[in-house]
C-alpha cells in the first residue's frame, strides 16, 4: 500500500514494477525479536500494519554557514510509505541508486512494544539483503518521578524512556493518563489549562505502553508577573475580553485596590507608561465601551493629587512638584539644610544627568514641553506599587509627516523607594534608574507617539544602563528572560531589552536606537520596519532577520549575551542525557528561540544524530553549539529554511 509518490515517480511502494524500467529493491521485515538476540530466528512473530517511510536522503553542505568541521547535514525527503504485509514485510520499488533513510512509524506498532532502531540510514540500495527492523517487549517505564516546570505556558515536558527487559532503550509509542480535568497533552509532555494565576497545579500522571506503566506527579508554576504581564498573558489567552483588558489596565495604573485577586501582585510594578498610553488612546475611542470610558475618564482626571510644594532642578529644564505631609509626603531629610529636601534634588539631579547624557550628549530629541511653558514637569507622590509613569497631556500632528503623532506629556515619580514598600535594593539607585526609563519614554512622544509597545519599553530599558552604567536594575531583565525561554521578542519587555542592548553593542552604539527613532518619526509602520530598514541602510543586507539570528546564538553563548564577559543566564527548555530520543514535540513561536543541551553520557564520545522535522513552511533556522570542557564553543548556523521536511545534523563528538 502506497500514501504518497515522490515528484516524477521515480520510487513507488507495494504496486508493482513497470515493466521495461530498471529497478531496485529496498525490502525488509519487521519482527518482534523474542529471545533479544537481535537476528530474526525460526518462529518469531512478524508484525503486519506497521508503516514504514523511505526518504531520499541529500548531503546538503550549502546549507551550513559558519563553522563546518565536525558536522553534516542530510536533508530528508519523503519519497513513500508502506505497510507490512501479512509476512511482515515492507517493500519499495527504485530507480535511483542513492542513499535513503528508513524510518519506522512508532504510532503503528503494536502496543506494548518499542523497536530498537526507528531509522536507518543506507548509503545505496544493497543487493540481495533485506534491512530489517528489530521489535522487542516494552518491560519498563523510565521517567523521574516528580517533574516541576516554571513557565507561562503550564508546559511541563516528561521525557520518558521505554526499555527492553535487557535495558535497552526502545522508540515506541507511549500514551499517558492524568487525574486533571484541567489538562492536554501527550507522553511527550503536558499543559495545565489556563485557570487562572495560581502558584502552582499539580496532577498524577500515569505514563503507560501496553501492560507497562508507571506514575508520577507533575507540577507547573508560574514565574513572577506583575498585574500588568498577567493581564496581558490572559488577554492572549483569550481568558478575558478587551473591556476586561482595559479595566485591568486602568486598576493596575491607577487604582491596585481594584484588582481582582488573581491579578494582584505585591511587588512593584516597573513601569506602565506604555499601558497608561493604550489607555490614553482607548479614551479617545467614539465607539468604546461606556463603563470603560467613565471610568477612564475619572482616573485621567485624577491622576495627579494636589501638591504644594515645588523644585526647579538645577538645569532649569525640570520642574518637580512634592509635598511633605500626608500619604504622598517625601522623606524629610534635609543635610544641607537648604529647605529642599534631599530627596527632592538627588531626583532633580537624576533627571538633569539623564537630559545631558541623552539629549546632549547623545543628541536625541528633547521631550515637548506645552506652549508657553517653560519646564517639563515632574510629580513625585505615592505611586502605590509602581516604579513610574510617563502620562500624555496632549497628542499633536507631527510637523514632519501628518501620518505620525507627537505627545506632551508629564512624568510621575514614587515619593519613596523604600524597602518597605517593596524596593528592595538602595532608593538612590531606583531614582536614577526610573528617571533614565521615564524621561526616556518623553523623549520617544516627541518621535513617535504610536510606535510599538514593545519597542517603547525595551529601549526605555536600554537607556537605564546607557545612563547609569554601575545601576542594577536592567541586569534584573536577563535573569527574567532566563526563566521565560521561547518568548516571543515583541511580547515580553525581557527579550525586548536584550535585543536593544545586542543592536546597540553590535551595530554601532546609541546612533542605531537613535536612527531607528527617527525611521519611526518619519512614518515606518512599525518597530521591526524601522529596524530592517536602518540595519539595510549602515551596510547589514540581512536587515532585521539576520540580527535577530545572531541575538539568539549571543543570548545562549559561554560568553553570555552581552560582551564583557557576561555570564549567560538564558535556561534550556532541556538537557537530554539519555539516548536515543525519539517523538519529542516542541513549539516555537514567531519571533522566539527555544534552546535545548544535549550531554554525552559518562565516559561515551561518539557523533549525536539530531533529526528534526516540521510541518511549517513559516521560516525557521538553528544554530549548533559545540561547547568545549574550558567553555568555549564553535557556532555551526544552518541557513533558514521555508519549507517543511525533515533535516538530520550530525555532530561529531
Amino acid at each position: 500500500m502506497v500514501d504518497k509518490f515522490s515528484l516524477f515517480t521515480t520510487v513507488w511502494g507495494d504496486v508493482g514494477v513497470y515493466i521495461g524500467y530498471p529497478y531496485k529493491v529496498i525490502s525488509g521485515t519487521v519482527y518482534a525479536d523474542a529471545n533479544s538476540n537481535g537476528r530474526r530466528d525460526a518462529g518469531e512473530e512478524v508484525l503486519k500494519g506497521v508503516r514504514v517511510h523511505l526518504y531520499m536522503t541529500f548531503e546538503d553542505p550549502g546549507i551550513i554557514a559558519g563553522h563546518k568541521e565536525g558536522v553534516k547535514v542530510r536533508r530528508q525527503d519523503l519519497a513513500a510509505s508502506a505497510l507490512t504485509d501479512s509476512s511482515g514485510r515492507y517493500t519499495f520499488y527504485t530507480m535511483l541508486d542513492m542513499p535513503y533513510t528508513l524510518a519506522v512509524d512508532v504510532n503503528t506498532l503494536p502496543k506494548g512494544k518499542g523497536v530498537v532502531n526507528p531509522e536507518i540510514y543506507i548509503e545505496q540500495v544493497p543487493t540481495n539483503k533485506g534491512i530489517d527492523f528489530i521489535v522487542r517487549d516494552i518491560a519498563q517505564v523510565e521517567v523521574e518521578s516528580s517533574l516541576k516546570a516554571v513557565n507561562t505556558t503550564g508546559y511541563v515536558p516528561l521525557k520518558p524512556a521505554v526499555k527492553d527487559i535487557n535495558g535497552v532503550t526502545l522508540s515506541a509509542c507511549v500514551e499517558c493518563d492524568y487525574d486533571s480535568r484541567s489538562m492536554k497533552g501527550t507522553a511527550g509532555g503536558l499543559s495545565f489549562q489556563d485557570d487562572g494565576f495560581r502558584a502552582a497545579k499539580t496532577a498524577e500522571v500515569e505514563i503507560r505502553a501496553g501492560s507497562v506503566s508507571k506514575k508520577v506527579v507533575v507540577s507547573s508554576q508560574m514565574p513572577y508577573l506583575s498585574s500588568i504581564e498577567k493581564t496581558d498573558l490572559a488577554y492572549r489567552r483569550g481568558a478575558i475580553n478587551e473591556k476586561e483588558k482595559m479595566l485591568l489596565y486602568a486598576y493596575s495604573v491607577f487604582e491596585r485596590i481594584m484588582l481582582p485577586w488573581e491579578y494582584y501582585s505585591e511587588n512593584p510594578v516597573k513601569c506602565v507608561t506604555c499601558h497608561a498610553e493604550e489607555l490614553y488612546i482607548h479614551l479617545k475611542r467614539r465607539r468604546a465601551d461606556r463603563e470603560v470610558l467613565g471610568k477612564l475618564a475619572e482616573y485621567f482626571k485624577s491622576a495627579v493629587p494636589a501638591l504644594d510644594s515645588e523644585y526647579v532642578s538645577p538645569g532649569g529644564f525640570f520642574k518637580l512638584h512634592y509635598t511633605t505631609s500626608g500619604v504622598n509626603a517625601v522623606p524629610e531629610e534635609d543635610l544641607n539644610s537648604d529647605g529642599i529636601p534631599d530627596y527632592i534634588e538627588t531626583m532633580a539631579e537624576a533627571f538633569d544627568n539623564a537630559l545631558n547624557v541623552i539629549c546632549k550628549a547623545r543628541g536625541f530629541r528633547r521631550p515637548l514641553r506645552e506652549l508657553n511653558d517653560r519646564f517639563f514637569h515632574i510629580y513625585v507622590f505615592d505611586l502605590n506599587g509602581k516604579y513610574g509613569v510617563t502620562l500624555p497631556v496632549q497628542l499633536y500632528a507631527s510637523r514632519s509627516r501628518k501620518k505620525t503623532r507627537v505627545a506632551t506629556c508629564l512624568i510621575c515619580m514614587d515619593n519613596n523607594y523604600a524597602k518597605t514598600k517593596g524596593f528592595k535594593a538602595d532608593r538612590d539607585e531606583y531614582i536614577k534608574a526610573t528617571a533614565a526609563h521615564e524621561l526616556f519614554h518623553a523623549v520617544q512622544n516627541a518621535y513617535n507617539f504610536n510606535a510599538d509597545k514593545w519597542w517603547k519599553e525595551a529601549t526605555a530599558i536600554w537607556n537605564e544602563e546607557e545612563v547609569f552604567p554601575f545601576e542594577f536594575d536592567c541586569d534584573q531583565y536577563i535573569a527574567r528572560m532566563g526563566n521565560l525561554p521561547g518568548a516571543p521578542l515583541d511580547e515580553g519587555t525581557c527579550q525586548g531589552a536584550l535585543f536593544v542592548r545586542f543592536l546597540s553593542q553590535h551595530y554601532g552604539g546609541c546612533s542605531i536606537v537613535k536612527r531607528i527613532w527617527e525611521a519611526l518619526a518619519s512614518g515606518c509602520k512599525s518597530s521591526l520596519e524601522a529596524i530592517d530598514m536602518v540595519l539595510k541602510e549602515l551596510n547589514h543586507p540581512g536587515g532585521f532577520k539576520k540580527a535577530f539570528d545572531r541575538f539568539t546564538a549571543f543570548n545562549y553563548s559561554p560568553s553570555g549575551s552581552c560582551e564583557g564577559g557576561r555570564p549567560s543566564a538564558i535556561a534550556a527548555q532541556n538537557t537530554w542525557e539519555s539516548y536515543p530520543i525519539y517523538g519529542y514535540k516542541e513549539s516555537v513561536p514567531h519571533l522566539a528561540a527555544g534552546y535545548e543541551v544535549f550531554k554525552a553520557p559518562p565516559g561515551k564520545k561518539g557523533t549525536l544524530a539530531i533529526t528534526l522535522q516540521t510541518d511549517t513552511k513559516v521560516p525557521w533556522g538553528l544554530k549548533l553549539q559545540k561547547r568545549r570542557g574550558d567553555g568555549s564553543c564553535d557556532l555551526t548556523e544552518l541557513k533558514t529554511v521555508s519549507v517543511s521536511g525533515r533535516l538530520e545534523i550530525l555532530c561529531e563528538g
